[in-house]
């Protein structure tokens, strides 16, 4: 995973690299080293316990094991293209289904209420700014 994490970096943004390098160095690598489970030994009930371990010890969503999926796939495929690997156990996996955005924003009496409490603060103007322009 830290092998591709460096391949992958030149040809994509900045802020997407530290989002797969969050990924990678504090979920990902972390969990399959503490297994013990090397790349020659990982099958795919791995990603899946994985996934599982993901969804119910940390409270992640769906759609967070979405990105941790390509994430892996991207770099067993790099391992298999190297022929590091002579299959990717990741294309055994089922995704789960992707959760559907539902958007929620404050109202005209929340976002009253927010102004009361920042007022005279440091960041009074940058929430005023954030209320106006409806920014999350």
């Amino acid at each position: 995973m830290l092998d591709w994490l460096e391949t992958v970096k030149p040809s994509i943004e900045l802020i997407t690299y530290i989002s797969y390098a969050n990924a990678v160095q504090k979920r990902i690598a972390p969990y399959f080293r503490e297994k013990g489970i090397t790349l020659q030994e990982l099958k795919p009930h791995h990603i899946q316990d994985f996934y599982n371990h993901a969804l119910k010890e940390w409270g992640v969503k769906a759609n967070t094991i979405i990105h941790y999926h390509a994430n892996i796939r991207s770099a067993l495929q790099q391992a298999y293209i190297t022929e590091r690997i002579k299959t990717n156990s990741a294309d055994k996996i089922i995704r789960p289904k992707k959760e559907p955005f539902v958007d929620s924003s404050y109202s005209a009496e929340e976002v009253n209420q927010l102004l009361e409490m920042v007022k005279g603060t440091k960041i009074e103007l940058g929430v005023i700014l954030a209320a106006f322009y409806g920014l999350r």
